[in-house]
Parts: structure tokens; C-alpha cells; sequence
């Protein structure tokens, strides 16, 4: 009973062309069956304005943004051409109560004059700097007044090929491309026949027409990867990085390559790693300025278990692209988790541009792997102050609490996060494990209430060492072996599985999960310090040596694992070592018992090398 306004937005026909299922049924073409499915839906919505009874009364206006190629000049969709198959789109009009109702405009018409027709339907001025022509208008422009232009950067943005725009004038269509294309779409509808090299004057006049229109572009923002992934679906395949000073190829001559890149993505979608890795070897030798081939040769490469084959991938993307911030950012993300942290510092520097809070939180968290925890916090608050609300600087914070021996600082700053509405479970998993830390397991379990059905990996990793530091070894096992389904290459599984095993008694077995978690994760202390006990108790003190000195490189801080290294001097023979491991431990423990049996080794050993061993 009031003026309103509707947008009805149908997405279809778009591939992936599914159609539901009565109109596969009845039309062989899929691309048609969605067709009529869009119909019905547009059919539904007219009929309900008549029973609203406002159809009659209505302006309706009815277009497309583009149409599909469906083959012709060798495009399946759209995007890549600037042809008539993709450029010409329905445009139909209702004035209420059915005014001028069969009348139609003969000449070409284009999308900019959608606004000033609405504009002047509903009797309102036209601003006179407005593009287009209104076609309620008796007498409308001339054709090659008012030419009908178009455009695509998605071959550029996309593949690194030639941009393309073009100008519709009368009957001519003029395409401006490395190989430029002249059509009289009169006589050659189907833009067959190109006539450039006939009507050179016509081509020469069009050229400098086209020359008027902006067509400046503005590279597209950060894309985060689930987005990315539907728009692949959707046949949005490629990104590219070039400069105005390349020369690019005419996306005629790729027409080819198209195929074989979405190929190459239908095989990595189905999970078909190795022919997709093959896929895009091939096309990253073909064209190396596609940066998304790169990328899904790399993220291949990683799904078959081969990082430092991918590592190699970056860095060959990254010679032909040397611009390529989004590669960048994977491969820094890549070499922080070989533990290349020197060349994922220089990356993630070059990646800031592309995704600022990402960026700096992998410097962060570079910064914190490297010990520089003043650093690593000054990321992680500019991670925090530089986008939107992410866990992964809070967690950041939270470790640098801790490793500064503040940990309840660090529950401080998760409880923050949450209280702001950082409710990842990666918070709840750390908070948990905080509390575990400091011997609060009763609030450990609070914060981990209701999480039991979880796939979350880090929650559970919490729900197993809750389990572990209450002595409950069976349960224990049970979260983490529910965790290794999860994700079966995990090292921090491993070594809470040897962990277990260890408080089992069984010691093959936590070797050997001890062993395989520290090839994925050579910076765990506790993993070390677990594996020397390991050695120690199946009376292998040399190993049990090697461990706790790699354990004591990695965190000097804790004297446990000198004291250790004392008695494993001790009992090779090696008496000067062992005395001065002794001396170490005595100078920086508490009184206590321990430090008393220090003392007492120290002064039994200092006999035995007086007397000659």
C-alpha cells in the first residue's frame, strides 16, 4: 500500500549447470534446463504480484549481466571474450499499467541506460553529466553517437594474457586486442569474419573512439581461501601477476590453455593430486605468469606430502613473479612451517601490502620461533590493529606470556579474547591448556565443557593433555589417537601419544612416536627431554645424552635437563662434563634435596678423577 522497491537477484544459468531435477528431466542441455528453471522462478514472482494485486501498477524491469558463450569462438562461459554470444543480454520493461506496452527499440542499447530510463519513468530530472540515454525517449542518439562499450581485465587479472575492450557502433563491433577484430554484425552475426584488415579507415576511427573511455585497472583486494575456492567452483579459475610494461598474449591464442587449467582444477578438487601437480607443471612451463597455477602446483604438491617440493615450486613462482604478494604470503606460511624462518621473514615482509593482518602475524609468530619475543609482540598488536578480529595474534600474545614465565598473564589475555567475541576454538584449546600448565585442571575442564563431540584439533589435543596431567593414561590415549584421525601427519599428536606411551611403560613404542613426532616438530623441548628418559631407561646413555643436549639447546632455562645430562655424563665415563653439568645445576637451583645429591656427585666425582677415573 506504499511505494517499494525489490531486487530479485537468480543466479542460474551459471556453472555449474545442475538444473533441478524435473528440468534435467525434460531438456537435454543443462544450460537450458536452468534456463527454465530461472523462468519458472521469474513466472512465480509476477503471479504473486498479481494476487498482491500491485502487478498492474508495477514498473518491472527485467535484464542479465552477461551471457555465456557455450562454445562459440571456443569460450564455454564468459569473461575471456568480448563477443556478441557474452555480450548481448535480454532487456524488457513493464510501465505500470501496461503503458507503450509492444513497443520496442530498434537500435542497440546498453546497460548504462538502464538508470536514466527509470529515472525518467518515474518523472524525476536527469542529471546532465549522467551516462546514458533514458529509452523512454522519442528520439534517442544516433549509433555511432552514443557507441555501446565493453570490457574484460579477467584475462589479465586472471592469466596474465591481453586485456580486451571493445566498441559497438551501429553495425560495426571493433575488438582492441594484440590482434585487434572488426565485425559487421549485420551481415555476420556470428563474428565470423574478421574485416580488419579490410576497413582499416572504419577499424582506425573505432580505435580512436575506444581510446575516450577509461579503462584503467585496479588490481582486485585479498581473497581469503573459501572464498576463492566457491569462486573456483564456479569457474573463476586463475589469478596473475603482470606489469603495464608486459607484453601480454591475445587470449585467442590461449583459448587452449583455459581448458587445461580448469581441468587442472577439476582434478585438484576431486582430490587427484598427482594428475593435478602434472596438470599444472605443465601449464606453469606454458604460461609462468599464471600465479594460480603456481599456487595449485604447490598446494599439490603439499597435499602428497612433498613441502619441500612445494618450497621449490615458491620460489620458482616467485623468479617469474617476483611482484606476487599472495605467493609470497603462501610461501612464508610454507617455509615458517619447515622452519626456514629466514627465508619466511623475507616473504612475509613482501606479503604485508597483499594482506596486512596475515602478514604481520606470521612475522609474529617467526619473530616468537626465533626467541625474539619483543618483536614477535609487536606483530602480533599490529596484526591485532590492522584488520578484522582473527585468534591468532592472541594466541601469539598469549605464548610470549608465557615464555616470559607470566602464564597467567597469558589466561588474562585468552579470557579478553573471548570476553570481545574471539571465539575461535583455537582460544578456548590454548586457555585450556594454560590452565593445564599452571596446574588448574578443575578451570582446564570448565573451559573445555561441552566441547566433547569436537573435531577441533587443538580442542582435542586440550581434552588429551587434561587427561595426561591427571594420571588417566587410557583416556588420554583416546583423545589423541581421536586426534591423529584428524589429522594423521600431526607431530604434536605423536609426541603426546609417546608421552602416553612413556607413562605406559612402553618404550618401543614411545621411541618410535617420540622419534616421528620430532622429525615434524625438532623445537619441542619436552619431545627431547621425554626421548632422553626414553633412552635413559632402556640403558642407552649416549642417546639419552644426545636427546637432553638437543632439549637443553632448545631452552637453557630449564635446569631438570642439566641435572640429567650430569648423570648421563656420569655414567659413559665422561667425568669432567659431568661435573661441570653438576656445577651448572647447583649454581642456579633451589635448596633442596636434588641440589644436595648434586653436591654430593660433584665431590664423589672430583675424587674419581683425582685417583685417575
Amino acid at each position: 500500500d506504499q511505494p517499494f522497491f525489490l531486487l530479485v537477484h537468480i543466479f542460474e544459468p551459471h556453472t555449474p549447470y545442475e538444473p533441478p531435477a524435473e528440468f534435467a528431466a525434460r531438456y537435454p542441455s543443462p544450460y537450458d534446463g536452468e534456463v527454465a528453471a530461472a523462468d519458472e522462478i521469474v513466472g512465480d514472482l509476477l503471479d504473486e504480484l498479481r494476487n498482491l494485486g500491485v502487478y498492474e501498477r508495477a514498473m518491472i524491469l527485467f535484464l542479465s549481466d552477461h551471457g555465456e558463450g557455450l562454445g562459440e569462438h571456443g569460450e564455454d562461459e564468459h569473461g575471456l571474450f568480448l563477443y556478441r554470444s557474452t555480450l548481448q543480454v535480454p532487456l524488457i520493461m513493464k510501465l505500470p499499467e501496461s503503458h507503450r506496452a509492444g513497443e520496442a527499440v530498434s537500435d542497440p542499447v546498453q546497460l548504462i541506460d538502464v538508470y536514466p530510463t527509470l529515472i525518467a519513468a518515474l518523472g524525476l530530472p536527469l542529471d546532465d553529466g549522467l551516462q546514458g540515454t533514458s529509452l523512454m525517449s522519442r528520439s534517442r542518439p544516433e549509433p555511432m553517437d552514443q557507441p555501446i562499450y565493453a570490457e574484460t581485465a579477467f584475462p589479465r587479472l586472471h592469466f596474465g594474457w591481453s586485456e580486451l575492450t571493445a566498441l559497438i557502433a551501429g553495425r560495426h563491433h571493433f575488438i582492441e586486442a594484440p590482434q585487434p577484430e572488426l565485425y559487421d554484425l549485420l551481415e555476420d552475426p556470428d563474428e565470423v569474419v574478421n574485416l580488419i584488415d579490410s576497413h582499416e579507415a572504419l577499424a582506425a576511427e573505432l580505435r580512436v573512439a575506444l581510446g575516450a573511455f577509461d579503462s584503467d585497472l585496479a588490481a582486485p583486494a585479498a581473497t581469503d581461501d573459501k572464498t576463492r575456492e566457491r569462486l573456483a567452483a564456479l569457474g573463476y579459475v586463475g589469478t596473475a601477476v603482470t606489469s603495464d610494461d608486459d607484453v601480454l598474449p591475445d587470449p585467442k591464442a590461449k583459448i587452449g590453455t583455459l581448458a587445461e587449467i580448469k581441468d587442472a582444477y577439476r582434478l585438484y578438487a576431486s582430490g587427484d593430486y598427482e594428475a593435478a601437480a602434472q596438470a599444472y607443471q605443465r601449464i606453469v612451463v606454458e604460461d609462468p605468469k599464471i600465479e594460480d597455477a603456481w599456487e595449485y602446483l604447490a598446494l599439490s604438491q603439499i597435499a602428497l606430502g612433498r613441502p619441500e617440493e612445494a618450497a621449490a615450486t615458491y620460489q620458482a613462482a616467485l623468479a617469474q613473479l617476483p611482484n606476487s604478494e599472495s605467493l609470497s604470503l603462501r610461501a612464508a606460511m610454507l617455509f615458517e612451517r619447515l622452519g626456514r624462518l629466514d627465508d619466511a621473514f623475507v616473504y612475509a615482509n613482501i606479503a604485508i601490502p597483499h594482506n596486512p593482518p596475515a602478514a604481520h602475524l606470521l612475522l609474529a609468530q617467526i619473530a616468537f620461533k626465533k626467541g625474539d619475543l619483543e618483536s614477535a609482540e609487536v606483530e602480533a598488536r599490529e596484526a591485532m590493529s590492522s584488520g578484522r578480529q582473527q585468534a591468532g595474534p592472541w594466541l601469539v600474545l598469549a605464548d610470549i606470556s608465557i615464555a616470559r614465565g607470566e602464564p597467567y598473564e597469558a589466561i588474562d589475555l585468552l579470557t579478553q579474547a573471548l570476553d570481545e567475541g574471539v571465539t575461535d576454538h583455537s582460544i578456548y584449546a590454548k586457555l585450556a591448556i594454560t590452565y593445564i600448565w599452571v596446574g588448574q585442571f578443575d578451570q582446564a575442564g570448565e573451559v573445555l565443557d561441552g566441547f566433547g563431540d569436537t573435531d577441533d584439533l587443538g580442542l582435542l589435543l586440550a581434552y588429551g593433555r587434561l587427561a595426561l596431567s591427571r594420571e588417566q593414561w587410557g583416556e588420554a590415549r583416546g583423545w589423541f589417537e581421536r586426534a591423529l584421525v584428524v589429522d594423521p601427519v600431526n607431530p604434536m599428536i605423536k609426541l603426546n601419544l609417546g608421552f602416553v606411551a612413556v607413562a605406559e611403560g612402553r618404550l618401543t613404542d614411545a621411541q618410535k612416536m617420540l622419534e616421528d613426532g620430532l622429525r615434524g616438530n625438532p623445537r619441542s623441548f619436552e619431545g627431547w627431554d621425554t626421548l632422553g628418559m626414553v633412552f635413559a631407561r632402556q640403558g642407552d646413555a649416549y642417546g639419552a645424552i644426545a636427546a637432553w643436549e638437543r632439549a637443553h639447546e632448545i631452552n637453557p632455562e630449564i635446569i631438570g635437563v642439566v641435572y640429567n645430562l650430569g648423570l648421563g655424563y656420569a655414567q659413559v665415563g665422561q667425568l669432567e662434563q659431568a661435573i661441570a653439568h653438576f656445577e651448572e645445576y647447583v649454581a642456579r637451583a633451589e635448596p633442596g634435596p636434588q641440589r644436595d645429591q648434586a653436591l654430593a656427585l660433584i665431590e664423589r666425582l672430583k675424587l674419581r678423577v683425582s685417583q685417575g677415573g
